[in-house]
């Protein structure tokens, strides 16, 4: 599900850096933040994943397959895990710390990813934090 926190999760150097560059199969095109509007546009450039067109520019939306590939390559089963314990130990507690609500599935990838990878945690005002 793509959401305006999600965009704005993704609208980061350290996000966009990873994008691909080669493309294969179409994804969707969203347009505007709040998105007004879903545009089923099937151009050949665009990858599997999402494109966000905000201010006229183009932010990738990687999805949950797009996280867990940019994650270093480890078993499924320890990648599942890994992702449990997360969730259950660290996004939990600081959600009730902070008194925040649920992420979509694909918002807590990211955040995952986010932890493992650069040691930061979302913050709904104020974006990515150490």
């Amino acid at each position: 599900m793509t959401t305006d926190r999600y965009i704005r999760m993704c609208d980061t150097p350290l996000v966009q850096e990873k994008k691909p560059t080669t493309f294969s199969w179409p994804g969707n095109i969203y347009f505007g933040m709040p998105i007004f509007e879903l545009v089923d546009a099937k151009p050949h450039l665009f990858s599997t994943s999402d494109i966000a067109i905000v201010d006229n520019n183009a932010i990738w939306l990687p999805r949950q397959e797009d996280w867990q590939e940019m994650i270093q390559p480890i078993s499924t089963d320890e990648l599942m895990l890994k992702f449990y314990q997360w969730y259950h130990k660290i996004w939990f507690v600081y959600q009730m710390a902070n008194n925040t609500y649920s992420l979509s599935i694909t918002e807590l990838w990211c955040a995952f990813y986010f932890h493992e990878v650069h040691g930061m945690i979302w913050n709904d005002e104020k974006g990515w934090e150490k």
